[in-house]
């Protein structure tokens, strides 16, 4: 059977596709997209568009014309509208399945208020078989496919302890920063334990993101929000337009940076020293990961060492959109 391992983040969905063999997990790749859906008005796009009670819709990067304000209307507020969620589920679906295939998805799980509206999600598709239309943009064909289908919900919990040990297997205790689009996330994981403590940060990179999309606005560059932010995660400081146009946003870079940085940086503290007042035990890793780290977590590790942090090893998982999906192969 299929298996499709399903991380809804904030900004991006993260997908491994992959099958058990005799030899063990054989895999057929990850994928990530952006987690929004739009309702398409026109036969003339060029994507698929995947059919949801008699309208049609584009799912992922091939909603071109939204906006950075519809972007983070439903990426900030992912999972608030089930309708989204249903759509994201039906895109993999139907581009990682077969007609009349055997699939089994897992869904991760962060939070109490995602199990709530995932668990409505997985309620409206726990049928024995479904059946997912889309229309072919190039020649406007209607395809059909029908699967039969498994859900589950995974926890946090389970995968994150898998996830460390993939960075040392005989870790004990860690913590662990996820730095999202919307919200920050800080464990500390304990092997044997789990998840000894846990808080949520309303603070993320599309705060970041938001300047930048202002300052090209100002000069008068209406962007395409999705190459502006691919490069923005390459690290570059001049950002290039199908024009031609080079803007320079170093000073936002930096500046907005060493803003998220501090308030970071003050938060992590004071989640230490609460933590540390209540149990006595010394937590010898840390992990900064999530999609703000190649923007964030060399800097925001220099000044926690600065503050005092010492901490044997510390690690910044750059590439870490695949992370937590990937690992939840070893459940």
């Amino acid at each position: 059977m299929k298996k499709i391992l399903i991380d809804p983040g904030d900004f991006y969905t993260k997908t491994h596709v992959y099958e058990v063999t005799g030899r063990g997990p054989e895999s057929y790749g990850q994928y990530f997209f952006p987690s929004i859906s739009a309702r398409t008005q026109s036969n003339e796009s060029q994507a698929l568009r995947y059919e949801q009670e008699g309208s049609f819709y584009s799912v992922g990067y091939d909603c071109h014309e939204a906006g950075f304000d519809s972007l983070h209307g439903k990426a900030g507020d992912f999972g608030s509208d089930c309708l989204n969620g249903l759509l994201i589920l039906k895109k993999i679906i139907f581009d990682y399945s077969a007609n009349n295939e055997e699939i089994e998805l897992g869904i991760l799980i962060e939070t109490p208020y995602k199990q709530k509206i995932w668990g409505e999600i997985v309620e409206h598709l726990n049928q024995s078989v479904l059946t997912v239309s889309a229309i072919r943009g190039f020649d406007q064909a209607r395809i059909q496919k029908t699967v039969k289908l498994q859900t589950a919900l995974l926890t946090a919990g389970d995968s994150l302890l898998n996830f460390l040990r993939t960075i040392n297997s005989e870790f004990e205790s860690a913590l662990v920063v996820d730095i999202g689009y919307h919200t920050t996330k800080i464990y500390i994981a304990n092997s044997i334990e789990g998840i000894a403590s846990f808080q949520l940060l309303d603070i993320g990179i599309w705060n970041y993101y938001k300047i930048v999309f202002g300052r090209l606005l100002e000069n008068k560059i209406k962007p395409d929000y999705f190459w502006v932010i691919k490069q923005i995660e390459a690290g570059l400081s001049q950002l290039e337009f199908e024009s031609g146009d080079l803007v320079d946003i170093s000073q936002i870079t930096d500046q907005t940076r060493w803003d998220l940085n501090k308030n970071l940086t003050g938060f992590i503290s004071d989640f230490l020293v609460s933590y540390f007042t209540n149990v006595t035990q010394w937590v010898e890793m840390m992990v900064v990961t999530g999609g703000g780290a190649s923007f964030m977590g060399e800097l925001l590790v220099e000044s926690l060492r600065e503050g005092g942090l010492d901490m044997e090893d510390i690690y910044i998982e750059k590439f870490s959109l695949y992370a937590r999906v990937n690992h939840l192969i070893s459940n």
